[in-house]
């Protein structure tokens, strides 16, 4: 039986614009951990505890990545949007090699951490964080060590999709030129505008 993600892999790998970004992320495994964000937990209840980045994160092999939904058809499809997550006004960044082609179906790709690639109908964005392991709900943000971000008396876990902010993401299925913006923190509505701003200005790679 053919493996989608490995197909995909290998078409990735022939395209001569991304051949040497590709064979670069195939060869090497050592994570970057220095990319991973170091703020403290902000539980629920609003309290912080230090906690350490964890030193083996876990991989998606293509072995185990999530059951998508029933009647998809790989490659019916072909969006991109752009995407930005500020926690404390940081950048989370996903252009490290373990956030990279998780899924066939929906991925970040080329070492490129702002353009989500969608590759199928129905895929939505709940199922894109579900793959690289990151977990979030209407009100929490959780990281790879269980550190979670979430919605308390001091700090807001919000989301925009071109603009607008809406309660909620993980059922949202990306199309062409969309905007998305997860924000954690107690910014001021300059501050959103402000990443906003920054989110727009990025550019889309297809």
């Amino acid at each position: 039986m053919k493996n989608p993600l490995l197909e995909l892999i290998y078409e990735k790998i022939n395209r001569s614009h991304n051949r040497t970004c590709w064979n670069s992320n195939i060869r090497h495994h050592n994570y970057d951990l220095s990319k991973f964000l170091t703020t403290q937990h902000i539980g629920e209840n609003g309290k912080t505890s230090p906690e350490n980045v964890p030193t083996t994160p876990k991989q998606n092999t293509g072995s185990n990545i999530p059951d998508v939904p029933s009647g998809s058809v790989l490659r019916d499809a072909h969006e991109h949007a752009s995407t930005l997550v500020k926690i404390f006004g940081d950048k989370f960044d996903f252009s490290s090699i373990q956030f990279q082609l998780m899924s066939p179906w929906i991925h970040f790709e080329g070492s490129n951490g702002n353009t989500i690639h969608r590759h199928s109908k129905g895929i939505t964005l709940g199922y894109l964080f579900d793959t690289m392991y990151l977990g979030f709900s209407q009100n929490c943000f959780v990281l790879h060590d269980k550190r979670k971000f979430c919605t308390n008396d001091n700090y807001e876990l919000k989301f925009y999709i071109n603009g607008e902010k809406v309660p909620d993401i993980r059922d949202y299925e990306i199309f062409d030129n969309n905007r998305i913006l997860i924000s954690y923190g107690s910014e001021t509505p300059e501050e959103i505008d402000e990443q906003l701003a920054e989110l727009e200005s990025q550019e889309l790679f297809d």
